[in-house]
């Protein structure tokens, strides 16, 4: 895939939403020019997308300009439209899962019977799509 150039519009700025990684400006400006991108992501880091046509995963190193308007609109400045060029994506094939065999029902009821309960259970946090800024340099 060549470089792309995107250009973020007054339309895309005003249905993103704060600190959503999937529902920014960008990645409304990507999902209308690229129809097939799909599980779009943007953060100060990277902007990502799976396009299932092509078969790959597209990587794209966040460039400052976007990193800034990023920054700027999530803390409730305004921002005005503008461009910018992504850089070369690194990009990764899709691995296809296999498909699932059905359960038996005995293997549904060995599971319930070995299941154990623990009283302090400790449980991962939730992942979620929240853009979250830890770097210093920005603050």
């Amino acid at each position: 895939m060549p470089r792309m150039k995107l250009s973020i519009k007054s339309t895309h700025i005003d249905e993103s939403i704060r600190s959503a990684a999937n529902h920014c400006m960008i990645a409304a400006a990507i999902k209308e020019k690229i129809p097939t991108a799909r599980w779009v992501l943007v953060d100060l880091q990277s902007i990502r997308w799976t396009d299932r046509k092509a078969g790959r995963r597209f990587i794209f190193r966040t460039p400052l300009m976007a990193q800034k308007a990023l920054l700027d609109f999530d803390k409730g400045m305004s921002v005005r439209p503008f461009e910018f060029t992504l850089p070369a994506p690194e990009s990764k094939p899709i691995q296809k899962r296999p498909a699932r065999k059905p359960k038996t029902d005995l293997q549904s009821r060995r599971r319930a019977k070995s299941k154990k309960i623990y009283k302090k259970a400790k449980t991962a946090p939730e992942h979620t799509t929240e853009r979250r800024h830890g770097i210093r340099l920005f603050a």
